[in-house]
């Protein structure tokens, strides 16, 4: 699952390398944990393959797109993991989180509800995407006429919904703007249809959303240290000489921060 791409294997074929070779060699534990989560990843993808073609409903359709969603980042993690030269705990994280995510969505999908309750979560699902289309055509300025005639359309027909017209004002106004996509809401789902614990979810999810975060955080201030190294002055006011910032030390510590063992 994590073996080599193509482009890597035609550089190992020119150096006469075996495949193996470029395979980084992970601590046992990690290790472990990558191959467990190939294993698990093989099997979801040949389960999935040995369906296709079956007759299923529009909750399973699209519960398949997203399981195929989470293959992809299981494989991208032990790519990552033993490929990239590119490869710390935060791009696990990032992964991680987005399977959490992908994986919540399945078991809301396949919440057994009334066709009723179906019908609303559908047509939320539907403003949510089409909102998320409208602003990345907003920001590419780039004319989404049709795609606002469809929200107002999907946002008519939330709003006249028996089920919309239970909620509180307020949750009426947020499903509204199309902001959320889960009826119940993410953490609801995770907890209460998942069984996953509540303190662990929160402590999880918020962590790994945070390490997002803190990435882009750490490469501004890695580029900010290395225009500063360049212009030869310290962020404490002297240059590097000068009894200011030691860039060279700050940059070594940024790449060699701890890296924390991944608990797939």
């Amino acid at each position: 699952m994590a073996g080599p791409n193509r482009k890597q294997r035609r550089a190992n074929d020119k150096r006469g390398r075996k495949s193996g070779d470029n395979l980084r060699i992970l601590p046992a534990r990690l290790n472990g944990q990558i191959a467990e989560l190939s294993v698990l990843g093989g099997f979801a993808n040949h389960v999935s393959a040995n369906q296709t073609g079956l007759p299923t409903t529009i909750a399973g359709s699209l519960s398949s797109m997203v399981f195929a969603k989470c293959c992809a980042h299981a494989r991208s993690i032990a790519a990552v993991s033993k490929q990239s030269s590119m490869f710390d705990h935060h791009a696990i994280m990032a992964l991680a989180r987005m399977i959490m995510e992908a994986s919540t969505m399945i078991a809301y999908l396949h919440d057994p509800v009334d066709p009723v309750e179906w019908e609303f979560r559908y047509i939320l699902l539907r403003l949510h995407d089409t909102v998320a289309r409208i602003k990345l055509m907003r920001g590419f300025e780039l004319p989404a006429d049709d795609l606002k005639i469809g929200r107002e359309k999907l946002r008519a027909e939330l709003e006249a919904h028996p089920m919309f017209l239970k909620l509180a004002v307020d949750r009426q106004k947020r499903l509204a703007s199309g902001e959320d996509m889960f009826a119940i809401g993410m953490r609801s789902v995770a907890t209460k249809i998942m069984g996953w614990n509540d303190r662990q979810f929160n402590g999880v999810y918020t962590k790994r959303r945070s390490n997002d975060g803190q990435r882009a955080l750490q490469l501004f201030r890695a580029v900010s240290l290395i225009h500063q190294f360049v212009a030869g002055r310290g962020t404490g006011g002297g240059g590097v000489e000068r009894g200011g910032v030691d860039h060279h030390r700050t940059l070594l510590t940024l790449r060699r921060r701890p890296r924390p063992v991944l608990r797939c």
